[in-house]
């Protein structure tokens, strides 16, 4: 059985996005960067992501071994093929951007400066 499958992790995914609470009057609710997604997963079910072997990702990790890499495949894979509906993705351009760092300086985005953007989702206001 698949990881995704055997952690539960689409549904486990989508409380994380449910419980946002970043939430804007005009344009609904914010989308989490994959390596927001991974680094809350990491926080809530570590345990998971160790059994499975990842680290959440960022600059100098190998990206097949990437939890972030990893959710943004199979995410993106899922929305696209239609078999997630209540979930969407978008794309964050690193057009003028050098670079993003997150939780406490301790992972830097290794998206910038390749053609792929950075990954976000979120749940589909309804």
């Amino acid at each position: 059985m698949s990881d995704w499958k055997n952690y539960n992790l689409e549904d486990k995914l989508r409380g994380i996005l449910s419980r946002e609470k970043v939430r804007h009057p005009h344009l609904g609710q914010s989308f989490l960067s994959v390596y927001q997604l991974a680094i809350k997963y990491d926080k809530e079910f570590h345990n998971d992501v160790e059994a499975m072997g990842y680290k959440v990702g960022g600059k100098g990790s190998n990206v097949y071994t990437s939890l972030a890499q990893y959710i943004g495949r199979e995410l993106s894979k899922r929305i696209k093929r239609g078999d997630i509906t209540d979930i969407e993705g978008a794309v964050l351009s690193d057009t003028e951007l050098s670079g993003i760092i997150f939780d406490n300086d301790s992972i830097v985005s290794s998206v910038t400066g390749n053609e792929n953007g950075l990954s976000l989702f979120r749940i589909k206001d309804k």
